[in-house]
């Protein structure tokens, strides 16, 4: 039930910090 899968968590990341 919302399990996000490492690539998808490294995606949100690399977001957040090109947001930032």
């Amino acid at each position: 039930m919302g399990r996000l899968r490492p690539e998808e968590i490294s995606s949100i990341l690399k977001g957040a910090i090109t947001d930032y």
